[in-house]
């Protein structure tokens, strides 16, 4: 699973939010691709994306960057599974069992 994380205009420009989802980064990239329209001008705001689009106040992504935070691949739920049972036996039953 891989989830397009972008940059909100109206916040923080270092802070990214997750926007959507997909099984594919070249269906996010298409997403994206899909969203994107000419430059305009509005409150205020240089926007990239569609009005009224679930992508309109936000910014595009950073073409080019080597590690890409934009396009970011979570794995599938086994893995996140795996993940928790680990942390669970790190962090539960390393503890000393109280008799």
């Amino acid at each position: 699973m891989w989830v397009l994380q972008l940059n909100d205009m109206r916040k923080a420009p270092e802070t990214l939010t997750a926007i959507a989802r997909a099984e594919t980064k070249e269906e996010l990239e298409s997403f994206v691709e899909g969203q994107t329209v000419e430059t305009y001008q509005e409150e205020g705001l240089a926007k990239v994306f569609k009005k009224g689009g679930p992508l309109e106040y936000f910014n595009p992504p950073i073409p080019g960057q080597v590690h890409d935070p934009h396009f970011l691949n979570v794995g599938d739920a086994d893995l996140w599974a795996e993940r928790a049972k680990n942390d669970f036996e790190l962090q539960i039953m390393s503890l000393p069992e109280a008799k």
